[in-house]
């Protein structure tokens, strides 16, 4: 299908496992102007089988109708500047999740830091629109940057990929998962229940259309 003619940037991710109940989890961060595709990954499950999942913000597209409060409150932005060193975001909309939820401890968080960088942290508690994530701010986020809450996976909102027990899963395809919206963050999460994985490695593209 000609992928290849469209890629702007490429990013490896290589060999990830924590003991089982805990999920495994390795942030993406968005390329400008760009989709974020999933080219290939591999993934060794043990004797339970476990399931790769890429969650992402709330979004108008890919099968989801979200109302505009639940747009905004996952696709938020920093209403005034916070220093690197602290560990609240206040932000412009109600937050939510990308299901249209309260936004909640426990639920990822991303945000754009003052250089263009992004950073992936957990929210801790909010307070009607200041969020405290759990992990003291590294970089400085400005007024007006992209706040981005991707939830859990409970939530529902995300794309799966099955990974059968005590084999190693080979995911490839044309690509074979896309965010269905442009200049977003992801993750990508095993849910390595019951017996551990192993996250061996991933290719991700990024792609303009």
């Amino acid at each position: 299908m000609g992928i290849p003619a469209y890629v702007q940037g490429m990013k490896a991710f290589g060999y990830k496992s924590v003991a089982f109940g805990t999920i495994i989890q390795q942030n993406v961060p968005p390329m400008t102007g760009c989709r974020t595709a999933l080219l290939r990954a591999k993934y060794t499950a043990a004797g339970t089988a476990h399931t790769l999942s890429i969650l992402y913000p709330a979004t108008s597209n890919g099968g989801h109708a979200p109302a505009a409060a639940t747009l905004l409150g996952s696709k938020n932005t920093a209403s005034a500047l916070a220093a690197s060193g602290q560990a609240v975001i206040n932000v412009t909309n109600a937050p939510t999740d990308p299901a249209g939820n309260a936004a909640a401890s426990g639920d990822i968080i991303a945000y754009q830091c003052t250089d263009g960088t992004w950073e992936f942290n957990v929210v801790d508690s909010i307070a009607v629109k200041a969020i405290t994530v759990t992990t003291n701010l590294a970089k400085s986020v400005a007024a007006l940057a992209k706040v981005r809450i991707i939830g859990i996976l409970a939530d529902g909102f995300n794309m799966q990929e099955p990974c059968g027990a005590s084999a190693t899963t080979t995911i490839e395809g044309e690509p074979a998962l896309i965010t269905p919206d442009f200049d977003e963050p992801c993750v990508i999460q095993s849910n390595n229940a019951t017996a551990t994985g192993f996250f061996l490695s991933a290719l991700f593209a990024y792609i303009n259309k």
